[in-house]
Parts: C-alpha cells; structure tokens; sequence
C-alpha cells in the first residue's frame, strides 16, 4: 500500500467513527470485487466508511456486505429488475457502469418504488441477511451524504493529514511507519 492510501485511511480514521485497520479488514474482503466493478480503492474505502455510519457493523462485515451486493448488482437477473424501474447497470457497448453512479441511480429510484417493489429489489440484490447494509448503503449514497463526505475526506485531506501526522509523529514517514507496522501485524495474524 502506498503512503498516499495510508494517509487516506488515516484520514478516514481521523474524522469518522471507523479505523484505518478496519476499512483494512473491510477491504480485504470486498476489494476483488469492488475492483471488478470499477471502484477505485478510495470510492472502496469511502463506501465502507460510510455504510460504518449507517448501520454501525464492523468494517469486516461490511466489507462482506458489499461484496455481495457488488456482485449481485452484476448480475444478469438483476440488471433485468432495475432497468425495470429505470437504473442502468450497464453501458451501450454492454460493459458495466462504475456502481457509485449506478448505486447512487438506484437509490433515487427506490424512494419512488412501492413497499413491495423495495422490498422485491431489496430481496434480489441483498437477500434477507444484507437487507440492512444494503439499505443503508441507499442512504449513504445520496448527493451530499456519508459517502461524499467521505469520498472527499478520502481524497482530499492528504495535504491536511501529512501536517497532523509531522505534529504527533515527528515526521509524516515515521508515522506512516507505524501504521505500516501495524497493518504488517494484522496480515500476519490473518494470514
């Protein structure tokens, strides 16, 4: 991981109820396929962080919500449903959108939706144990809520983060160092 993804996960760190070394453990299990779905690391991040804010579940958990929701949004069956209620999933040429446009269609479209067609599209894409995490990543995702705020925390703090750690640390590298180390710990105790 680079020094700038470090000072992006300690950015999150610093202002949201999360931890750096838990968006780590979120984002080894959805990072594949967040990946596959176009999501930069930091939009990853950024979603982990503010689902966190949501529902209060661990960044670990979340991380497996997302991975479930990501791959049942690319599904065929569900590309079929919401472009059933106006969401595409898909570019022309048949490639898939990046899901923060498609996340961010979809959670205009379901307030408009029935009680019953929320809770259809709810049971297609979430199934019955990812129905919170997917709701409230609906919630998350609306123009200027937790996900912008942490999106633009995620990727735009860096400057203001390297100043913070030269105060506590002594040095941006020394603290990035410990944060290196501590991540290095977690790997081993995981893997």
């Amino acid at each position: 991981v680079s020094q700038s993804r470090y000072i992006s996960l300690l950015a999150l760190d610093a202002k949201f109820a999360t931890s750096a070394g838990g968006i780590i453990q979120g984002l080894t299990r959805v990072a594949g396929v967040a990946e596959q779905a176009g999501l930069s690391l930091d939009e990853t991040a950024s979603a982990l962080t503010a689902l966190k804010q949501t529902t209060g579940r661990s960044e670990a958990v979340l991380g497996n919500s997302l991975k479930s929701i990501f791959t049942a949004l690319q599904s065929e069956k569900v590309i079929r449903d919401l472009r059933g209620i106006g969401v595409e999933v898909e570019e022309a040429d048949g490639s898939f959108r990046n899901l923060v446009p498609v996340v961010r269609d979809l959670s205009k479209a379901f307030d408009n939706l029935s009680d019953s067609q929320q809770a259809a599209i709810t049971q297609k894409i979430a199934g019955k144990y990812q129905s919170n995490a997917f709701t409230g990543l609906l919630k998350a995702f609306r123009k200027g809520g937790e996900f912008d705020k942490a999106l633009a925390t995620s990727t735009g703090s860096g400057q203001n983060l390297e100043k913070r750690l030269d105060a506590i640390f002594g040095t941006t590298d020394a603290g990035l160092q410990r944060l290196a180390n501590k991540i290095t710990e977690f790997g081993g105790t995981v893997g």
